[in-house]
């Protein structure tokens, strides 16, 4: 779970949009 916070976190960095920011929420 952790690998994929870390992932999360990296793709939000590259996509400082609202859309990825839902889609980690979820």
């Amino acid at each position: 779970m952790v690998s994929t916070r870390r992932s999360s976190s990296s793709a939000k960095l590259s996509t400082p949009s609202p859309a990825p920011s839902s889609k980690r929420l979820k």
